[in-house]
């Protein structure tokens, strides 16, 4: 039987590319073992729920918390030491990963340890596993696949800023032209890639967009009940425009802070629903004071969430223009769930969102999320500001319902039905070889 490895840094609930890709293995005859970590937090317990103890899926959940202590503390310090000689091991590939993620180093020492090495190909996620990736690969002689989700050197880098950029840049050089394969997420993500490699060759680069499958969405323009287990109004008022928004955390820098106070001025006229893991300071300062037209519920799986959005008439797709350059590049998994639930999106102006706004204007709009800078948009007449936005929303909304199943009917086209015969292709060509 095709056997492939499946490895991230995270876990599966939050990784929802890996999540999809597993499926598509397991759809298409794949023995699969995956190696990830258990996070210690809420979003364990999500992976609890997905039921994956199939006789053809093993799961090994390396431990990312303080339990246990011994182990924690000796791969911390194995970190600390990597970042202190970093200066002077530039050019370690090693040195590198480890001073990068320390998870690099236990997933390393985890499949090392795997005495009957039988897969067909491996495939990671996460910038953690590269360097394990093309280690194993090259000691087993199978190919790798390598997924580019998020552009990691233009991430917000918390700490020792510079050399970690340096780092993320130089894994990404050294690596990935030894991938048989590398998918990207967004198209922009895609350029930056090529940019940063320059004359360096890579084998192939595959766009995979961050899509759903359809069946996981039911068109619903009706107020009818919630899905789903989490609190919930028994029925939502048809005489408010309901705008709803999810990520992992409802926290702040998530650009919440641009659309609430906007909402705010007309709030008898909209109602906000936030679906993710609510933070307690930002419950203080954003939701508590505005309880009366905003909703909260807690995390949900994929395809509790992906239905539960259909009911709403507004996906925000909110980013903060100057947070860092992967949000201005990247494409998140809310976008395109909005479009094929049939919202219409109300997107910030990063650079990706405003390229796919251009290309699905049926869909929705975008709002300048600086509203200091007059930087004009691609092909826009004028700049739209987020309270003129919501204007036009309110003002429009009977069109904008009353479009809602074209959007719907529009957005097949661009499911994981079509996105994952690309993945297929990509195996078959390896396991051809």
């Amino acid at each position: 039987m095709k056997k492939v490895l499946l490895i991230t840094t995270s876990n599966i609930s939050m990784n929802p590319r890996l999540y999809k890709e597993l499926l598509t293995y397991l759809n298409q005859g794949f023995k699969i073992h995956i190696v990830c970590f258990s996070l210690s937090n809420w979003s364990d317990k999500l992976d609890d729920k997905l039921r994956l103890q199939d006789k053809e899926v093993e799961i090994c959940y390396l431990k990312a918390g303080r339990k246990p202590l011994i182990n924690w503390i000796l791969f911390s310090i194995i970190q600390w030491v990597s970042i202190r000689f970093y200066s002077v091991c530039k050019k370690s590939v090693f040195v590198s990963s480890i001073a990068s993620n320390k998870r690099t180093l236990q997933l390393y020492f985890k499949l090392k340890s795997i005495k009957k090495f039988d897969y067909s190909f491996i495939s990671a996620h996460n910038l953690g596993t590269l360097y394990v990736a093309a280690k194993m690969a090259e000691k087993n002689k199978v190919p790798f696949i390598f997924d580019v989700e998020d552009y990691h050197p233009g991430e917000y880098i918390f700490s020792d800023a510079i050399n970690e950029k340096q780092r993320r840049e130089y894994l990404l050089k050294r690596l990935l032209p030894q991938a048989a394969c590398v998918t990207v997420a967004s198209p922009l993500i895609g350029e930056n890639i090529k940019a940063l490699l320059g004359e360096i060759q890579i084998n192939k680069m595959v766009l995979i967009n961050n899509c759903f499958l359809s069946s996981e969405f039911v068109f619903n323009d009706a107020k009818v009940k919630n899905v789903g287990t989490n609190q919930h109004v028994s029925k939502l008022d048809d005489q408010k425009i309901n705008f709803v928004w999810f990520s992992q955390s409802i926290a702040a820098n998530r650009g919440l802070e641009l659309i609430i106070p906007k909402l705010t001025r007309v709030s008898n006229r909209v109602h906000l629903h936030l679906i993710g893991n609510l933070y307690s300071d930002f419950n203080r300062e954003w939701i508590e004071p505005n309880f009366k037209f905003i909703t909260t519920y807690s995390p949900m799986q994929q395809e509790d969430l992906n239905r539960f959005i259909c009911q709403f008439d507004v996906g925000l797709a909110l980013e903060l223009s100057s947070f860092d350059q992967n949000r201005q590049i990247c494409l998140t998994n809310k976008i395109w769930a909005y479009m094929q639930a049939g919202l219409y999106i109300l997107a910030t102006d990063t650079s990706a969102q405003m390229q796919f706004i251009k290309e699905h204007g049926i869909h929705g709009m975008v709002f300048k999320a600086d509203e200091i800078q007059k930087q004009e948009f691609l092909n826009i007449e004028k700049n739209i500001f987020g309270e003129q936005a919501i204007d036009l929303i309110i003002k429009n909304i009977d069109n904008i319902r009353q479009a809602k199943f074209k959007r719907y009917q529009l957005s097949k086209e661009f499911s994981w039905d079509v996105e994952r015969e690309k993945l297929v292709r990509i195996f078959n060509s390896l396991l051809s070889k």
